[in-house]
Protein backbone atom coordinates (compact mmCIF):
# COMPACT_ATOMS: atom_id res chain seq x y z
CA UNK A 1 0.00 0.00 0.00
CA UNK A 2 1.50 3.31 -1.06
CA UNK A 3 1.44 5.91 1.68
CA UNK A 4 1.11 9.62 1.04
CA UNK A 5 4.25 11.51 2.13
CA UNK A 6 3.68 13.76 5.10
CA UNK A 7 5.77 15.57 7.72
CA UNK A 8 6.17 14.14 11.20
CA UNK A 9 3.35 15.95 12.92
CA UNK A 10 3.52 16.23 16.69
CA UNK A 11 0.78 16.36 19.30
CA UNK A 12 -0.10 19.91 20.33
CA UNK A 13 0.36 20.61 24.03
CA UNK A 14 -2.82 21.81 25.70
CA UNK A 15 -2.86 24.99 27.77
CA UNK A 16 -6.09 24.08 29.61
CA UNK A 17 -6.27 21.27 32.16
CA UNK A 18 -9.57 19.89 33.46
CA UNK A 19 -9.17 17.96 36.70
CA UNK A 20 -10.88 14.58 37.04
CA UNK A 21 -10.36 12.56 40.19
CA UNK A 22 -10.83 8.90 41.09
CA UNK A 23 -10.91 10.01 44.71
CA UNK A 24 -13.83 12.30 43.91
CA UNK A 25 -15.78 9.44 42.35
CA UNK A 26 -15.14 7.40 45.47
CA UNK A 27 -16.07 10.27 47.82
CA UNK A 28 -19.33 11.08 46.04
CA UNK A 29 -20.31 7.40 45.98
CA UNK A 30 -20.12 7.47 49.80
CA UNK A 31 -21.46 10.99 50.37
CA UNK A 32 -23.51 12.08 47.33
CA UNK A 33 -24.50 15.76 47.48
CA UNK A 34 -27.86 14.95 45.86
CA UNK A 35 -29.92 11.79 45.64
CA UNK A 36 -29.33 11.11 41.94
CA UNK A 37 -25.80 12.55 41.73
CA UNK A 38 -23.45 10.70 39.36
CA UNK A 39 -19.94 12.15 39.47
CA UNK A 40 -18.78 10.90 36.07
CA UNK A 41 -21.94 12.09 34.30
CA UNK A 42 -22.02 15.51 35.97
CA UNK A 43 -18.28 16.07 35.42
CA UNK A 44 -18.59 15.15 31.75
CA UNK A 45 -21.85 16.95 30.89
CA UNK A 46 -21.50 20.08 33.02
CA UNK A 47 -17.77 20.77 33.05
CA UNK A 48 -15.83 18.89 30.37
CA UNK A 49 -18.06 18.76 27.30
CA UNK A 50 -18.83 22.51 27.25
CA UNK A 51 -15.08 23.17 26.95
CA UNK A 52 -14.52 20.43 24.38
CA UNK A 53 -17.57 21.34 22.29
CA UNK A 54 -16.48 24.97 22.03
CA UNK A 55 -13.18 23.68 20.62
CA UNK A 56 -10.74 24.67 23.33
CA UNK A 57 -7.79 22.25 23.21
CA UNK A 58 -7.55 20.70 26.67
CA UNK A 59 -6.12 17.85 28.73
CA UNK A 60 -7.86 15.77 31.37
CA UNK A 61 -5.52 15.69 34.35
CA UNK A 62 -5.38 14.43 37.92
CA UNK A 63 -4.81 16.86 40.75
CA UNK A 64 -1.34 15.36 41.24
CA UNK A 65 -0.31 16.28 37.66
CA UNK A 66 2.39 18.82 36.84
CA UNK A 67 0.59 22.17 36.53
CA UNK A 68 3.45 23.95 34.75
CA UNK A 69 2.30 23.27 31.14
CA UNK A 70 -1.11 24.83 31.78
CA UNK A 71 -2.28 28.42 31.86
CA UNK A 72 -5.87 27.60 32.86
CA UNK A 73 -6.90 24.81 35.25
CA UNK A 74 -10.52 23.88 35.92
CA UNK A 75 -11.06 22.00 39.19
CA UNK A 76 -14.73 21.20 39.78
CA UNK A 77 -16.24 18.50 42.01
CA UNK A 78 -13.03 17.83 43.96
CA UNK A 79 -14.07 17.64 47.62
CA UNK A 80 -10.67 16.30 48.73
CA UNK A 81 -7.83 18.57 47.59
CA UNK A 82 -4.51 17.07 48.69
CA UNK A 83 -2.26 19.19 50.91
CA UNK A 84 0.61 19.28 48.35
CA UNK A 85 -1.91 20.24 45.66
CA UNK A 86 -3.01 23.29 47.63
CA UNK A 87 0.58 24.49 47.93
CA UNK A 88 1.29 23.88 44.24
CA UNK A 89 -1.91 25.62 43.18
CA UNK A 90 -1.05 28.71 45.21
CA UNK A 91 2.44 28.90 43.67
CA UNK A 92 1.08 28.25 40.16
CA UNK A 93 -1.57 31.00 40.48
CA UNK A 94 0.91 33.50 41.93
CA UNK A 95 3.07 32.97 38.85
CA UNK A 96 0.20 33.78 36.49
CA UNK A 97 -2.07 30.74 36.35
CA UNK A 98 -5.83 31.14 36.01
CA UNK A 99 -7.88 28.75 38.13
CA UNK A 100 -11.59 27.93 38.21
CA UNK A 101 -12.33 26.14 41.45
CA UNK A 102 -15.64 24.57 42.45
CA UNK A 103 -18.38 23.79 42.82
CA UNK A 104 -18.06 21.24 45.62
CA UNK A 105 -14.29 21.57 45.83
CA UNK A 106 -12.15 21.55 48.95
CA UNK A 107 -14.77 21.02 51.64
CA UNK A 108 -13.42 17.63 52.83
CA UNK A 109 -10.02 16.50 54.09
CA UNK A 110 -8.02 13.72 52.46
CA UNK A 111 -9.74 11.37 54.94
CA UNK A 112 -13.21 12.56 53.80
CA UNK A 113 -13.81 14.34 57.10
CA UNK A 114 -14.84 17.95 57.62
CA UNK A 115 -11.86 20.31 58.09
CA UNK A 116 -11.57 21.57 61.64
CA UNK A 117 -9.65 24.77 60.94
CA UNK A 118 -11.35 26.21 57.86
CA UNK A 119 -14.40 24.95 55.99
CA UNK A 120 -12.40 24.77 52.74
CA UNK A 121 -9.23 23.45 54.33
CA UNK A 122 -7.04 26.45 53.56
CA UNK A 123 -8.31 27.19 50.05
CA UNK A 124 -9.85 30.36 51.47
CA UNK A 125 -6.74 32.38 50.58
CA UNK A 126 -7.06 31.35 46.93
CA UNK A 127 -10.79 32.00 46.96
CA UNK A 128 -10.47 35.34 48.69
CA UNK A 129 -13.48 34.40 50.78
CA UNK A 130 -14.75 32.42 53.74
CA UNK A 131 -17.61 29.97 54.05
CA UNK A 132 -21.04 31.58 54.54
CA UNK A 133 -23.25 28.48 54.37
CA UNK A 134 -24.56 25.73 52.17
CA UNK A 135 -27.96 24.61 50.95
CA UNK A 136 -29.60 22.35 48.40
CA UNK A 137 -31.92 23.77 45.78
CA UNK A 138 -34.08 20.69 46.35
CA UNK A 139 -34.71 21.66 49.98
CA UNK A 140 -35.23 25.43 49.94
CA UNK A 141 -38.95 25.29 49.14
CA UNK A 142 -38.70 28.26 46.78
CA UNK A 143 -36.75 29.32 43.74
CA UNK A 144 -33.16 30.48 44.24
CA UNK A 145 -31.41 32.40 41.48
CA UNK A 146 -27.81 33.43 40.95
CA UNK A 147 -27.95 37.10 40.02
CA UNK A 148 -24.91 38.55 38.27
CA UNK A 149 -23.49 41.83 39.52
CA UNK A 150 -21.77 42.93 42.70
CA UNK A 151 -24.74 44.89 44.07
CA UNK A 152 -26.77 43.46 46.93
CA UNK A 153 -29.91 42.27 45.13
CA UNK A 154 -31.99 42.46 48.30
CA UNK A 155 -31.35 46.20 48.47
CA UNK A 156 -31.96 46.89 44.77
CA UNK A 157 -35.16 48.11 43.21
CA UNK A 158 -37.33 44.97 42.63
CA UNK A 159 -38.02 45.80 38.99
CA UNK A 160 -34.37 46.55 38.34
CA UNK A 161 -33.25 43.40 40.16
CA UNK A 162 -35.62 41.28 38.08
CA UNK A 163 -33.89 42.51 34.93
CA UNK A 164 -30.38 41.56 36.05
CA UNK A 165 -28.77 38.58 34.26
CA UNK A 166 -29.46 35.45 36.30
CA UNK A 167 -28.68 31.75 36.40
CA UNK A 168 -30.45 28.89 38.12
CA UNK A 169 -28.23 26.90 40.51
CA UNK A 170 -28.65 23.15 40.78
CA UNK A 171 -28.16 20.74 43.64
CA UNK A 172 -25.89 21.38 46.62
CA UNK A 173 -24.59 24.96 46.72
CA UNK A 174 -21.89 26.73 48.71
CA UNK A 175 -22.17 30.40 49.62
CA UNK A 176 -19.28 32.73 50.44
CA UNK A 177 -18.40 35.88 52.33
CA UNK A 178 -15.82 37.76 50.27
CA UNK A 179 -12.62 38.93 51.95
CA UNK A 180 -10.31 39.97 49.10
CA UNK A 181 -12.37 38.64 46.19
CA UNK A 182 -14.61 40.59 43.85
CA UNK A 183 -18.19 39.30 43.90
CA UNK A 184 -19.38 38.40 40.41
CA UNK A 185 -22.79 37.03 41.42
CA UNK A 186 -24.99 36.44 44.45
CA UNK A 187 -27.72 34.02 45.42
CA UNK A 188 -31.18 35.49 45.59
CA UNK A 189 -34.25 33.82 47.11
CA UNK A 190 -35.20 31.71 50.14
CA UNK A 191 -33.65 34.35 52.38
CA UNK A 192 -30.19 33.75 50.88
CA UNK A 193 -28.14 36.70 49.67
CA UNK A 194 -24.54 35.55 49.97
CA UNK A 195 -21.91 35.49 47.22
CA UNK A 196 -22.18 32.65 44.71
CA UNK A 197 -19.36 33.39 42.25
CA UNK A 198 -16.11 35.20 43.07
CA UNK A 199 -13.00 36.43 41.27
CA UNK A 200 -9.79 36.88 43.23
CA UNK A 201 -6.35 38.15 42.16
CA UNK A 202 -3.38 36.31 43.65
CA UNK A 203 0.03 37.55 42.54
CA UNK A 204 0.04 37.49 38.74
CA UNK A 205 -2.88 35.04 38.52
CA UNK A 206 -6.63 34.89 38.90
CA UNK A 207 -8.99 32.52 40.72
CA UNK A 208 -12.71 32.22 39.97
CA UNK A 209 -14.70 30.34 42.60
CA UNK A 210 -17.99 28.79 41.53
CA UNK A 211 -20.41 27.93 44.33
CA UNK A 212 -22.93 25.90 42.37
CA UNK A 213 -23.63 24.11 39.12
CA UNK A 214 -24.98 26.70 36.68
CA UNK A 215 -26.26 26.72 33.11
CA UNK A 216 -23.88 26.00 30.24
CA UNK A 217 -23.79 29.61 28.98
CA UNK A 218 -22.87 31.03 32.38
CA UNK A 219 -20.18 28.40 32.91
CA UNK A 220 -18.66 29.08 29.49
CA UNK A 221 -18.65 32.83 30.22
CA UNK A 222 -16.36 32.07 33.16
CA UNK A 223 -14.13 29.81 31.05
CA UNK A 224 -13.88 32.48 28.35
CA UNK A 225 -13.02 35.10 30.98
CA UNK A 226 -10.03 33.10 32.22
CA UNK A 227 -8.90 32.12 28.73
CA UNK A 228 -8.98 35.73 27.56
CA UNK A 229 -6.69 36.72 30.44
CA UNK A 230 -3.97 34.42 29.09
CA UNK A 231 -4.90 34.80 25.41
CA UNK A 232 -6.09 31.24 24.81
CA UNK A 233 -8.47 31.00 21.86
CA UNK A 234 -10.62 28.12 20.58
CA UNK A 235 -9.26 26.13 17.65
CA UNK A 236 -12.47 26.68 15.72
CA UNK A 237 -16.05 27.90 15.84
CA UNK A 238 -19.16 26.13 14.67
CA UNK A 239 -20.84 22.82 15.35
CA UNK A 240 -20.23 21.28 18.79
CA UNK A 241 -20.53 17.89 17.11
CA UNK A 242 -17.20 18.15 15.28
CA UNK A 243 -13.99 17.12 17.02
CA UNK A 244 -11.01 19.30 16.07
CA UNK A 245 -7.60 17.70 16.70
CA UNK A 246 -4.53 19.91 16.06
CA UNK A 247 -1.06 18.68 15.15
CA UNK A 248 2.07 20.82 15.17
CA UNK A 249 5.45 21.09 13.50
CA UNK A 250 8.69 20.85 15.45
CA UNK A 251 8.69 24.66 15.80
CA UNK A 252 5.19 24.43 17.43
CA UNK A 253 3.42 26.00 14.43
CA UNK A 254 0.21 24.23 13.42
CA UNK A 255 0.88 21.50 10.83
CA UNK A 256 -2.65 20.18 10.42
CA UNK A 257 -6.09 19.76 11.93
CA UNK A 258 -7.93 16.48 12.05
CA UNK A 259 -11.70 17.03 11.79
CA UNK A 260 -14.14 14.31 12.82
CA UNK A 261 -17.89 14.61 12.34
CA UNK A 262 -19.40 12.87 15.37
CA UNK A 263 -22.85 12.65 13.79
CA UNK A 264 -24.40 11.15 10.65
CA UNK A 265 -25.52 14.52 9.28
CA UNK A 266 -23.51 17.38 7.70
CA UNK A 267 -21.91 19.81 10.15
CA UNK A 268 -20.20 23.18 9.66
CA UNK A 269 -16.92 24.17 11.30
CA UNK A 270 -14.74 27.25 10.79
CA UNK A 271 -11.04 27.05 11.55
CA UNK A 272 -8.99 30.05 12.57
CA UNK A 273 -7.52 30.34 9.07
CA UNK A 274 -7.54 28.57 5.71
CA UNK A 275 -5.07 25.97 4.52
CA UNK A 276 -4.52 23.01 2.25
CA UNK A 277 -6.45 19.75 2.44
CA UNK A 278 -3.70 17.24 3.27
CA UNK A 279 -5.49 14.41 1.43
CA UNK A 280 -6.54 16.15 -1.79
CA UNK A 281 -3.99 18.99 -1.95
CA UNK A 282 -6.78 21.51 -2.54
CA UNK A 283 -6.79 24.94 -0.89
CA UNK A 284 -9.67 25.35 1.56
Amino acid sequence: IEQLPHPRDLAVEARIGVVMSNESAWAFSIEPPDAAFDYEAVWREDFYLPIAQTHFWRDVIDQSADFCPYQVIVMPLTPMVFRPTKDRLKEWVEEGGCLLIGPLTGYRTEELTAPTDHEFGGLEELMGATFAGSFSTDDTGETVRIVWGEADASQADPEQAAQLPASTPRGRCHAFAATTAHVLARYEGAGINDAAILMNKIGQGTVITLGARVDRESYLDLIHTLCELVKIEPLATGSPHVAVIPRMNADTSIAAYGLVNLTRSPQTITLAKGGVDRLSGKTV
